[in-house]
């Protein structure tokens, strides 16, 4: 029909501008180990914009998906906070946040999955290329933001 908005465009709009703000957060990651807090909070509107978007698709009350998102931050935040705590510091702050804030977006049941394929694609391609570099010292920093990107693009077709 003409005239008539297409939900589903909209969403898949909002879908890339995420990755695409995951992939400039993943570039910043790689060069200078570290998410910046002032980029974060110009994410979080984004992230909370989400909300609405998934309303005017009328598949779920309003209740329901704030409920929703709200479980998925606190999964997403809480998780990463816990193994950080366990490691002594092993996760930095910002890749805590950012896990908080696809929470939103993907609820817990996705940023569960986002998380678990991105530890084992950065155990995977870490050992990978320290296998391939014969090195003998072993670089324990690892940029995660750009694993969470490859996460959060699996979840994203598999959901």
């Amino acid at each position: 029909m003409t005239g008539t908005a297409n939900v589903n465009d909209l969403s898949a709009v909002y879908q890339a501008g995420t990755m695409l703000i995951l992939l400039l957060f993943a570039i910043y990651d790689i060069r200078h180990h570290k998410v910046r807090n002032t980029a974060l909070l110009a994410f979080l509107p984004w992230c909370l914009s989400y909300i609405p978007l998934s309303l005017m698709s009328g598949t779920q009350s309003a209740g329901l998906m704030v409920f929703r998102s709200l479980l998925g931050f606190m999964s997403g935040g809480l998780l990463l906070l816990s193994a950080s705590l366990i490691t002594d510091g092993g996760i930095g702050g910002g890749d805590i946040k950012i896990t908080a804030l696809l929470g939103i977006l993907y609820g817990t049941t996705g940023i569960l999955l986002v998380v678990v394929t991105a530890s084992m694609a950065a155990l995977t391609i870490h050992n990978f290329i320290t296998a391939i570099r014969h090195t003998q010292k072993k670089d324990l920093r690892i940029p995660f933001v750009p694993y969470l990107l490859f996460g959060a693009l699996l979840t994203l077709f598999i959901l």
